[in-house]
């Protein structure tokens, strides 16, 4: 018994295209960061992020399985918290973040519970960005540095 093969045709091979980026401002980016359970993570990451220079222009804590445990200190710090219940994991809960889009944020930089950052992490994104003749979808890597 021999192997059939079969080709199809492919579609034509896209000339190479280029996109610019809008620039990164500061202020028109939100930081989105799921949470399950691990409240003293979370509070070393949002105190990480309200020392960044520049700052970002929203931060939304998504908490994922939201139940009657989560602590008060919670609204000392200036967020939004998206709660649902059912435990759907980070990625889901990364979207759900997402889900109602202000028009006024332009980027959107997820991280994740217990991450530290360095005091210049969107610096380090705008100079990437013009690194990279402005066209720049995703940066990642360690947040200390």
């Amino acid at each position: 018994m021999g192997i059939t093969q079969y080709t199809l045709p492919l579609p034509p091979k896209i000339a190479r295209t280029s996109f610019k980026s809008t620039r990164i401002e500061p202020s028109k980016i939100r930081v989105v960061i799921p949470v399950y359970d691990d409240w003293p993570g979370l509070k070393t990451t949002l105190n990480s992020l309200l020392k960044l220079s520049p700052r970002p222009g929203a931060i939304t804590v998504v908490n994922d399985n939201a139940d009657d445990t989560v602590p008060e200190w919670l609204d000392d710090y200036p967020i939004e918290i998206v709660n649902y219940e059912g435990n759907e994991g980070p990625a889901y809960a990364r979207n759900k973040g997402c889900e109602d889009p202000d028009p006024k944020f332009e980027w959107i930089y997820f991280t994740d519970c217990g991450c530290e950052h360095v005091r210049n992490i969107i610096m380090h994104f705008i100079n990437a960005q013009d690194k990279q003749d402005n066209s720049v979808i995703v940066i990642c890597g360690d947040a200390l540095g």
